[in-house]
């Protein structure tokens, strides 16, 4: 394994990223006692501090490692809206394939926070799917995009707030393959069975139970989640599986090798985005590599690193360096 040459060979990959991004707000302060109006602390604000969520989350960590990163999405005509594409405009990603919606809101994560916890959320957002004007728009900025840059991996980051509709999946997936563009799939249920023919499929545990209206959860170990990606293919006719098991890590299968890597977590902190950053390392690496249990490392590597930070987290390239040199 050269670290070295993989992360050169990262940084001119191309990446397509195409699903549901939101501003996620952090309200920090300390909370010293007890409102009299109702049972909750009252948090003496001190910061407000704005993130990119969901599939701008990902365009981030992906952005770490890749030089040229492309976002598919919507927003409202809003402040945070604004405030959204002035992060991502300022990491360098290519935002041309975001859409502005007067009708809607930009989708909001605000999180008050007092000595490291999370008191509430309150979250602003329409879940409805985007109507068939905005998904054509959408299809017609993303079919540019293809023929003209022709990148290496496209990333379909679901989070069910209404930008991946089962048609605009489909269309999608189709479109890649049809020009040899692998995909990589991060799925939520209500489209969990939408994502047929892609390339890697990568659910997390639960989504599974779910997705596949299993009655009880299996045993977490090599042979059930090889069955899991069995039922999985039945359904899906992708290629590659990759599910998530929260603190116990990330099991691979390749329809050859099948493997559970153990999570590197030392220190569990907060796992807001670890899902995000599995995605875009996953992505980043198979991309360049085509090796996916390379990726999966790498990717198993990037997430325990984002837990140990507060709020949704990026990846930093010389903590991640550091850790695989240990």
């Amino acid at each position: 394994m050269n670290l070295k040459k993989q992360l050169l060979k990262a940084q001119n990959i191309k990446i397509g990223i195409i699903g549901d991004i939101m501003l996620d707000i952090y309200w920090v302060g300390h909370a010293h006692r007890i409102s009299p109006e109702a049972p909750i602390p009252i948090v003496l604000l001190n910061t407000k501090k704005n993130r990119a969520g969901g599939a701008a989350n990902v365009a981030l960590n992906c952005k770490v490692f890749s030089k040229n990163i492309a976002l598919f999405s919507v927003i409202g005509d809003d402040d945070s809206g604004k405030n959204l594409l002035d992060i991502l405009n300022e990491q360098g990603i290519n935002t041309q394939g975001i859409i502005k919606i007067k009708t809607r809101p930009t989708t909001e994560k605000i999180r008050i926070m007092a000595q490291h916890h999370q008191i509430t959320r309150v979250d602003n957002e329409v879940s409805d799917f985007i109507n068939s004007k905005t998904e054509k728009d959408i299809l017609i900025k993303f079919e540019h995009y293809i023929k003209g840059q022709k990148p290496d991996i496209i990333i379909l980051q679901d989070y069910n707030k209404g930008v991946l509709t089962p048609h605009l999946i489909k269309a999608i997936i189709h479109l890649c393959n049809l020009n040899k563009i692998p995909t990589v799939v991060d799925p939520k249920k209500e489209n969990f069975l939408a994502y047929q023919n892609s390339t890697i499929f990568k659910p997390n545990f639960s989504e599974i139970i779910t997705g596949l209206s299993l009655s009880s959860k299996p045993e977490i170990n090599e042979k059930s989640l090889a069955a899991l990606h069995d039922a999985l293919k039945k359904k899906l006719h992708h290629q590659l599986t990759v599910i998530t098991l929260s603190e116990k890590g990330i099991f691979y299968h390749s329809g050859i090798d099948k493997k559970i890597l153990p999570t590197t977590a030392l220190n569990v902190s907060d796992v807001s985005g670890a899902g995000d950053t599995v995605v875009a390392l996953l992505a980043v690496f198979y991309a360049a590599s085509h090796n996916l249990e390379l990726a999966c490392y790498y990717a198993n590597i990037g997430a325990g690193l984002v837990c140990a930070e507060i709020g949704t987290s990026v990846v930093n390239l010389d903590h991640f360096i550091n850790a695989l040199k240990k």
